[in-house]
């Protein structure tokens, strides 16, 4: 048994470690390449959802073997990495994801999505104005910046500020010489499910300090005695 638990802990902490490792390049690929990218390549990766299901289920494991109900924070640790596996998948079962090309001045009404299909926009879109920061000194860009007419309102969008009209989500993905390239989401139900996740994991990680026959609480009694 004790070797079952101990396999099980390897897997579960081994699979948490690459997941951070994951969101951390997430990150970083947001930065440099914009959001699209990294939702591609990372967050509606197989290897993400096959992370986070080998995370949910080697956890499930090791609470049912360690007979953690009497400990409230563990057990909410698990769950939350459950929940947030669920917001992956419902995200990836209707969630939506492509971009828009808007030329300056030109309305346009459709976007494309990932599968190449041609979707209404909420409302018509007109690029006003393009921008491009640079680093100081250098030309190299640090920031795209537009600023987009949409259903009677003005909205700047850039790789760091999204713009939210009507459930979609819309970010900074690139630019041509012409035309300014909007990344766009729809997810009206996995993100809530995702953040409600997340929120769970950070109680239970501030919890787990705290609470009682934990590693944490064990030394800092042994720090207490000395």
């Amino acid at each position: 048994m004790k070797n079952y638990r101990r396999i099980t802990a390897i897997i579960s902490f081994s699979t948490l470690a690459a997941l951070i490792l994951m969101m951390m390049a997430a990150t970083v690929l947001e930065k440099i390449h914009g959001t699209d990218s990294a939702l591609r390549l990372v967050y509606h990766s197989p290897l993400f959802f096959a992370l986070w299901g080998t995370l949910a289920v080697s956890g499930l494991c090791l609470l049912i073997s360690m007979k953690t109900g009497r400990k409230p924070f563990t057990l909410m640790l698990h769950i939350a990495f459950v929940v947030v596996l669920a917001g992956a998948l419902v995200t990836h079962l209707t969630g939506e994801d492509g971009e828009v090309r808007l030329p300056r001045g030109e309305e346009v009404s459709e976007w494309e999505r990932s599968d190449s299909k041609m979707c209404p926009l909420p409302c018509p879109m007109t690029l006003e104005s393009f921008d491009i920061q640079y680093y100081p000194g250098s030309r190299m860009p640090s920031d795209y910046k537009s600023v987009v007419l949409a259903g009677g309102n003005r909205y700047e969008i850039s790789m760091n500020k999204i713009a939210r009209i009507d459930g979609y989500r819309f970010y900074q993905a690139d630019y041509d010489d012409e035309a300014s390239i909007l990344a766009i989401n729809r997810d009206p139900w996995g993100i809530g499910i995702t953040y409600t996740g997340y929120l769970l994991l950070l109680i239970s990680m501030i919890g787990f300090f705290f609470q009682k026959d934990t590693v944490f609480r064990r030394t800092i009694k042994r720090m207490n005695k000395s």
